[in-house]
């Protein structure tokens, strides 16, 4: 079956990679998403018209201050773009930006004659960029790490005004939240300020908003985008600043103060046919458990970044792990002087894995004043069938020869997102990497370190293989393979550098790693996540290979069992930082890992192992989820994942760094999960560990 049916007598041939920096940049550059972002919007197709502005993480140059806007615009003149670089981050080594359009520049797609013009052009510009930096990555997306939603939104009873307080806890610490719709109206956030009623959610910074905010918003300055809105200042029944009496008028409901201040509520996620659904926010809920009148620090403040919902939902327009550092740092700066927990429910699967990711090394920095933790959901990718580790021995190649497994890849038809997997594996090392479509072409040969190929269709392009040696961050090798959608409506309209785009088709992608050294090679590959769009069943791609089992072991795969090899090394891509709290789920009822909670360890040369501590994703036997606020005041419902683990932790250290004389403001972060484990409850990890579950 896998021998190629119509072997070419002329392999496809890798091309010299023309510019050595991210592999997702040079994709872009391949897409040419950089020329699309220099036209005006008018002149756009359709289905590129939203790509208005590409997000970046930098490390700066040791010892040098950040290159001014003008500077680093002057990079990319030749394509009509600048780049406008978030100001809070003067004094840091990690900070964001954007490349968006000069709306002076007189430049158009006019200007560029031929394919091999408009790919050196871009190349050329971004080179220009990179020279200013230590390091230059574009930002990727990042997804709500839910698991599923559980039984129908259903009706609570007793709610009140001002939802009813069973504890206390959190006061003076400000709680964070990087996520996705703030129901700051619900009753379990308000509370009463003499005649008034206010919100504890002190401000939201909504990143959707370009410089064209609602007049009730005002700029966020130092980074550039979005808008803020000064909620604590608002009376909730009358959406008018406090003081200002109702007036003998009939008070607002709550959808009519959220169209009254211009905020949006809904959920852009699939659970259980929610899509696009106002009842339902994952913020609200991931709020609720933290903070909510119900919840672990109910005395808490609150700041909420609204992130946009393309990068919440897409795989390649504005990404969210910009958003992510630019929020907690938003956060951090508007918390003052008081101590703050910012909770991250979101994640990834791709990137290194051993904490050198721009996302990872920002918020380490971000972190290393006492008083603050960010905590982060480890994933729920164990059982998602998105990671593979291998080694190729001594001038062999994994071609299904003599057991030799190649990596198999199915991609769903109907697809209307890309599709990526990354390949990570030491540096100096020389792995090449081989493509067959389902149709049985190569349609990728060889393709080693420092090249690229176009994955072809006739003349038509699927994707690409880009492979880069020595990443400055870690000196690994890093592969990316990029799909197109297998959707024909998604690439109907591309064709970038003037060459004819297709879907890529659907089926079992064969992937063949051969090894031209004198000695054994592993690798980790990950397959990106992909599963929050209209049909997320359609739209993650995955391994077909069954997990390779550690010697000694059982072919494995049964609940809350031992994890199989490729069940390992599953975090969320910005887990393995040094000074974050990683949150595994466990089932409050059975005492045990969920099945579906990523483990580490991570790929640092010491292994460390992860998750830090879990906490509930589950209440009871049968995994059913955890109960708290959806959006509007009469709904509660039930959700799983380490989604939901997260912001137990969150809430938890917020009432300890509220405790007088608790010492927790003096802990750092390895300090802060010491005292968590310490506190916890010693259970049986499936890594065949000992883990730590918070008491409840």
């Amino acid at each position: 079956m896998w021998k190629d049916q119509e072997h070419p007598a002329a392999e496809p041939a890798a091309e010299t990679l023309k510019l050595a920096a991210d592999p997702w940049a040079f994709w872009f550059i391949l897409q040419s998403q950089f020329l699309n972002c220099s036209q005006p919007a008018a002149s756009r197709p359709k289905a590129k018209a939203k790509r208005s502005q590409i997000s970046f993480l930098a490390q700066r140059k040791e010892g040098q201050s950040w290159p001014t806007d003008t500077t680093l615009s002057e990079a990319l003149k030749p394509l009509g773009l600048k780049v406008e670089f978030s100001s809070i981050y003067e004094k840091s080594m990690i900070g964001t930006g954007s490349i968006l359009r000069n709306e002076t520049a007189d430049i158009g797609p006019g200007d560029h004659a031929s394919p091999d013009d408009l790919l050196e052009k871009q190349v050329s510009a971004l080179a220009s960029l990179r020279s200013h930096f230590d390091r230059l990555k574009i930002a990727r997306p990042n997804k709500p790490q839910l698991r599923e939603a559980l039984a129908a939104i259903r009706t609570a009873t007793g709610n009140d005004q001002i939802g009813e307080k069973v504890s206390s806890g959190g006061s003076g610490i400000v709680v964070g939240f990087v996520d996705n719709g703030c129901a700051f109206a619900h009753p379990n956030f308000i509370k009463k300020d003499g005649n008034s009623y206010r919100s504890r959610v002190e401000r939201i910074w909504d990143q959707s908003y370009s410089r064209d905010h609602p007049k009730e918003w005002g700029a966020v300055e130092e980074f550039g985008y979005g808008g803020e809105l000064d909620v604590g200042k608002y009376d909730l029944r009358t959406g008018e600043p406090c003081g200002v009496g109702v007036g003998g008028g009939a008070e607002l409901t709550e959808d009519q103060l959220y169209d009254k201040l211009s905020y949006e509520l809904r959920e852009d996620v699939v659970m259980d046919g929610m899509y696009g659904s106002a009842d339902f926010t994952h913020g609200t809920h991931i709020m609720d458990i933290a903070v909510g009148a119900n919840g672990v620090a109910p005395d808490a403040d609150i700041i909420f970044v609204q992130l946009p919902q393309s990068a919440i939902s897409e795989n390649t327009d504005q990404a969210s792990a910009r958003h992510i550092l630019d929020g907690v740092a938003y956060i951090f700066k508007h918390a003052g002087k008081r101590p703050a927990v910012v909770n991250i429910s979101y994640n990834a699967y791709t990137g290194p894995h051993d904490g050198t990711s721009l996302l990872e090394l920002g918020l380490d920095e971000l972190l290393k004043p006492r008083g603050r933790a960010v905590v982060i959901s480890a994933g729920n990718a164990r059982d998602a069938n998105c990671h593979e580790f291998r080694s190729v021995p001594a001038k062999q190649c994994l071609d299904g020869e003599e057991g030799r497994q190649p990596l198999l890849w199915s991609v769903h038809p109907d697809d209307p997102t890309e599709n990526f997997m990354e390949i990570w594996y030491e540096g100096g090392k020389n792995l090449q990497i081989s493509v067959i479509s389902p149709d049985g072409k190569r349609v990728a040969n060889a393709v080693g370190p420092d090249r690229y190929s176009y994955l072809k269709q006739g003349c038509s392009i699927m994707g690409a293989v880009i492979h880069r040696a020595n990443d400055p961050g870690n000196n690994k090798n890093q592969v990316l393979i990029a799909l197109n959608p297998t959707a024909e409506a998604a690439v109907s309209n591309i064709e970038t550098l003037n060459k004819p785009w297709s879907p890529a088709a659907s089926g079992v992608w064969r992937i063949e790693v051969s090894n031209q050294g004198e000695t054994a090679v592993a690798f980790h590959a990950r397959i990106e996540r992909d599963d929050r769009g209209e049909n997320p069943v359609v739209e993650q791609s995955h391994f077909l290979t069954p997990g390779l089992v550690a010697e000694g072991e059982e072919e494995g795969g049964e609940e809350f069992g031992k994890a199989t090899i490729e069940e390992m090394n599953t975090l969320g891509g910005f887990c393995t930082g040094e000074n974050t709290i990683i949150v595994g789920a466990y089932n409050l009822a059975t005492k045990r890992p969920m099945p579906f909670s990523s483990l580490g360890p991570t790929e640092h040369e010491q292994k460390r192992p992860k998750p830090d501590i879990y906490a509930p994703g589950a209440s009871d036997p049968g995994g059913e989820g955890i109960e708290a606020a959806s959006a509007r005041s009469a709904n509660l419902i039930r959700l799983t994942g380490t989604s939901v683990a997260a912001p137990f932790v969150a809430g938890l250290i917020a009432r300890r760094f509220s405790e007088k004389g608790s010492g927790w403001l003096d802990l750092d972060t390895k300090q802060i999960i010491e005292k968590l484990q310490k506190g916890g409850e010693p259970m049986e990890s499936p890594d065949g560990g000992t883990a730590y579950a918070i008491k409840i």
